[in-house]
């Protein structure tokens, strides 16, 4: 077996490996969309700082885990999403949800999308 193929050979069983982790973690997606509406719809009403923090932490575990399951698009929108929280939330609390809305809904629609 050449160095390639052996290579090539790992990556496979490690994606077999793999798979029901992925599996487990892509069916937490459709309550981790409803949950970040509720969220969403919580800090639009009341400015929730409680509510922005579990918006945060929830985005931070999923950019965390995501890209080493191989769902690296989401990855980094989570990351970047999450970045632009933590950024705001300490500049302009009160302003964090109209300038990440669309980041979020982009967020979303990356979730959503693996649910089809």
């Amino acid at each position: 077996m050449t160095p390639k193929s052996a290579n090539e050979a790992l990556a496979t069983s490690a994606d077999v490996s793999m798979a029901p982790v992925r599996a487990l973690f892509a069916s937490r997606f459709e309550s981790e969309i409803l949950a970040f509406e509720s969220l969403r719809q919580e800090i639009g009403q009341s400015q929730s700082a409680a509510a922005l923090r579990e918006l945060a932490l929830r985005i931070h575990k999923i950019a965390g885990v995501a890209g080493t399951l191989g769902y690296t698009e989401i990855g980094a929108s989570a990351m970047r999403l999450e970045k632009s929280i933590t950024e705001l939330a300490e500049r302009e609390p009160g302003e964090v949800l109209a300038r990440i809305d669309s980041r979020l809904d982009t967020f979303l629609d990356l979730l959503e999308a693996e649910l089809d």
